[in-house]
């Protein structure tokens, strides 16, 4: 039999660029530091609770472990998201008065070329927040996913809604080995320009997985680091 604990609950307004943001999405997650980590590590991470704020900027949301450390992330279009840490809480109690205020994101900017400095269309873009940048008094927290894009056919691409801080960039495309630019400084509200991202062409490992009698092992899962 699973023992239910009473929830906790959180309330807020949004705003962006000093205006209230009505439909900017809100979510609550566990913090990966606090009295829930061991947790977190131990279960993996309890789906995130999900609200959109009120037309006044307004947001609630319920449900949420009183034992632990929550992110509470708001993110709106055109703009850079923020986080702010709340928790623990005592049970069947809100706590009110959190103000998330949005500024103008900024961006990560460049193109992708190939060893002949021609561009490559097409190739995959994803920007990772470092977790020491997590600002506005949250704990670290793991490495995000905090924007994606896909290189234009003059291989052109754009991040954009980026808070300020550090972030790696991985850019992949089939038949070229990945990119890598680690350590990007991002300044608020004000794109950063990477030039040329080069992709080599991709090298093929082939092989055989056995087992320890030597005989061949079907559907074994290989996985090569860098």
């Amino acid at each position: 039999t699973a023992a239910l604990r009473w929830g906790a609950a959180v309330e807020g307004s949004v705003a962006a660029g000093g205006a209230a943001a009505p439909g900017a999405l809100v979510v609550a997650r566990k913090a990966a530091v606090g009295p829930c980590a061991r947790l977190r590590l131990q279960y993996g991470a309890d789906p995130d609770a999900k609200t959109f704020a009120r037309a006044e900027g307004a947001f609630r949301a319920a449900g949420l472990d009183p034992r632990c450390v929550y992110e509470i992330e708001a993110s709106f279009p055109g703009f850079a998201p923020a986080t702010v840490a709340a928790g623990p809480f005592e049970p069947r109690t809100t706590r009110r008065g959190i103000a998330i205020a949005l500024e103008r994101g900024a961006a990560i900017v460049g193109h992708v070329v190939d060893r002949e400095g021609r561009p490559v269309g097409g190739a995959k873009l994803v920007a990772t927040r470092l977790p020491a940048d997590v600002r506005n008094g949250a704990p670290p927290a793991d490495p995000r996913e905090a924007a994606r894009a896909t290189s234009d056919g003059g291989g052109a691409f754009r991040l954009a809604d980026l808070a300020a801080g550090r972030y790696t960039l991985v850019v992949t495309r089939r038949g070229f080995a990945a990119a890598r630019r680690v350590g990007l400084s991002v300044g608020a509200g004000r794109p950063l320009d990477v030039g040329a991202v080069l992709l080599a062409p991709g090298a093929t490992l082939e092989g055989v997985v056995t087992s320890k009698t030597g005989g061949p092992v079907e559907g074994a899962e290989v996985v090569v680091m860098p």
